[in-house]
């Protein structure tokens, strides 16, 4: 009898930690293509920021599901100011429902502190426009409503993308461009002399986008690379917010730009090749790559160079020459003009493009 208990302990045990994992979509949709945003950094109300979440764009009273069974940790405002944050929310375990509509005759209060929830099967609230999802007068009063749900899974600061706990069909990111700016020209083949900027450009249709990686080859000590975008590294996910131009919204892909500067000073003379991988929350990854090279051994002469009219002739009406300078060189590259006075002055630099 006593081996046959524990049996039985260990079978009941399998199940229960099964059921804990499963999850539902907490309201019905394409889910995840008509996410109106995903989780990581985003530009809201002109600043940048960090999306703890998901959003289900849904009509205002929409009958919220659990998305995983679990007792019911907390009911209520999130804030004493009802106008920020969440606004009315509710946690089951880990999983946090923002913006939810406050219990009314209209809409009654579902489940109760410390309830067991089912699943995909208990209703739990009701959609709406709370806390920070609406804008509002001066006193008080509600300008206008945005209504969807909020899902996050864990406390903001730590919480994972909750798109970890669902099903679905991965549409696999797509890297549509990765371009690179400043001190390069495109001659036979790219060359870069100075500082450069990355600028990789990424589409997801299912908005699980994850981890972005830039790598250099061949690599060497001081290049700054390998470079790592983690949104489930918290402070390196907050340090890299302004180099993360983030949108979405609910009919289009999620479009994300990710940028990086380095100096190919530290790079010695030779041709490399700069890869950047995408990878999804499912652990599906893309990878584009674009080939550049350093050369130190290039050498740029000025071999004619004539400005009309004469750079320093004054006006009589106080106004200033414009100054036409037209040149030609061996290379092809961005040099640097300097204009000196008569006295050997310094007067003016600045870099002339071809």
């Amino acid at each position: 009898m006593r081996y046959k208990f524990c049996g039985i302990f260990f079978f009941v045990s399998v199940l229960l930690t099964v059921k804990l994992s499963a999850a539902d979509w907490p309201v019905s949709g394409n889910w995840p293509q008509e996410l109106s945003s995903d989780f990581g950094p985003r530009m809201i109300k002109g600043k940048f920021d960090f999306h703890d979440g998901i959003d289900f764009p849904v009509l205002k009273g929409t009958k919220v599901f659990a998305a995983r069974s679990g007792y019911v940790k907390e009911i209520g405002w999130q804030d004493t100011d009802e106008k920020i944050g969440l606004g009315y929310r509710i946690r089951i375990e880990d999983d946090i429902y923002g913006h939810l509509l406050p219990p009314s005759d209209t809409y009654p209060q579902l489940v109760e502190k410390g309830q067991w929830v089912e699943a995909g099967i208990t209703p739990i609230g009701w959609s709406g426009a709370t806390g920070n999802a609406s804008e509002y007068n001066t006193d008080g009063t509600v300008k206008k409503e945005h209504s969807h749900l909020h899902f996050q899974v864990g406390p903001t600061g730590s919480a994972t993308n909750p798109l970890k706990i669902f099903t679905y069909d991965s549409s696999i990111p797509q890297i549509k461009t990765v371009e690179l700016y400043g001190d390069v020209v495109p001659v036979d083949k790219l060359r870069a002399n100075g500082k450069i900027k990355i600028d990789a450009y990424i589409e997801t249709i299912t908005k699980d986008l994850d981890v972005i990686e830039f790598s250099l080859s061949p690599d060497r000590a001081g290049s700054g690379f390998p470079v790592k975008f983690d949104y489930h590294n918290w402070d390196s996910a907050h340090s890299t917010l302004e180099r993360v131009k983030s949108y979405t919204d609910q009919v289009s892909p999620a479009e994300d730009h990710f940028f990086y500067e380095f100096d190919s000073g530290n790079l010695s003379s030779g041709d490399y090749t700069l890869t950047v991988k995408a990878t999804d929350v499912q652990g599906n990854s893309t990878t584009k790559s674009i080939s550049f090279t350093v050369d130190w051994t290039a050498k740029i002469k000025l071999e004619k160079a004539e400005a009309s009219p004469e750079i320093f002739s004054p006006n009589s009406d106080g106004t200033k020459d414009k100054t036409e300078i037209t040149y030609t060189l061996s290379e092809e590259l961005a040099p640097v003009v300097e204009i000196y006075n008569e006295k050997g002055d310094l007067v003016r630099e600045f870099s002339i493009r071809t």
